[in-house]
């Protein structure tokens, strides 16, 4: 499941900034502010767990591991975008 630093990273999951132009995502970017959870956080959630059919049963997964999700849940819909993509390869 790791990246590599130099591989771009799906256009899902991009950003568009303040200036509506798009910026990369990357590893260390926060997907959860609240409890500081990075791309490569869910990423290696994920990697540790074995069944990646439903995205509803890896969001808890990730959520008991990192606990994303657990504060102000404006993060929810990011996540399972990358769960999404992840899983769908």
């Amino acid at each position: 499941m790791r990246r590599a630093t130099a591989e771009p990273l799906p256009a899902c999951w991009q950003d568009t900034s303040a200036t509506g132009k798009h910026m990369e995502i990357t590893e260390n970017v926060l997907i959860c502010k609240c409890k500081k959870v990075t791309l490569a956080d869910i990423e290696n959630a994920l990697h540790d767990h074995t069944d990646l059919r439903d995205v509803e049963n890896e969001f808890r997964h990730v959520q008991e591991v990192t606990h994303c999700s657990t504060g102000c849940g404006g993060c929810h819909d990011k996540i399972m975008e990358v769960i999404s993509s992840i899983i769908s390869g």
